[in-house]
């Protein structure tokens, strides 16, 4: 059984491995990245507060994967009952805080759709947007619902993965 710490400085966490093709176990990479994401975590939680704690900070310190370029945010109105959408606005950012554009519905009891996505050169993923569902009520706006996009197919129809 292994027995994993934490470093014991975030100087030691930096080190991380020899970056291309090395002769390091899987378990060893393992090992590293789960170390120096618990040393991130740690020091950001501290720095920033645990509510204010975004997972691009702690995977930024821990050296496990570099921020996105960019933030994008695709804006619709939402139609609850027959899942219709409209085009609302299109935003960007650089921080993982995105400016909601003006002219988001004022009814209470109001939908939103929001397609998030990330630009990101080591990460091509990223640029897949997931979707977020959002209803006024009297307090703002607050997070009702959340999903993955359906991968197209050449023939147009999309298919769905299998949740792991």
């Amino acid at each position: 059984m292994t027995t994993l710490s934490a470093p014991e400085t975030e100087a030691e966490a930096q080190r991380g491995l020899p970056r291309g093709r090395h002769a390091v176990s899987r378990e060893v990479v393992a090992d590293s990245q789960r170390s120096r994401l618990i040393a991130a975590m740690t020091a950001v939680v501290a720095e920033k507060g645990y509510g204010k704690t975004t997972v691009v900070d702690v995977v930024a310190r821990a050296g496990v994967a570099k921020p996105p370029a960019t933030y994008r945010a695709s804006w619709f109105q939402f139609d609850n009952a027959t899942g219709d959408t409209r085009p609302l606005s299109e935003t960007t950012g650089t921080t993982t805080s995105i400016e909601a554009p003006r002219g988001l519905p004022t009814a209470v009891d109001s939908f939103i759709a929001v397609d998030i996505s990330a630009d990101a050169k080591e990460h091509a993923t990223w640029r897949k947007p997931i979707r977020t569902y959002f209803r006024l009520d009297a307090d703002g706006w607050k997070l009702v619902g959340l999903e993955r996009m359906p991968d197209r197919r050449a023939d147009g129809a999309t298919e769905r993965r299998a949740s792991r």
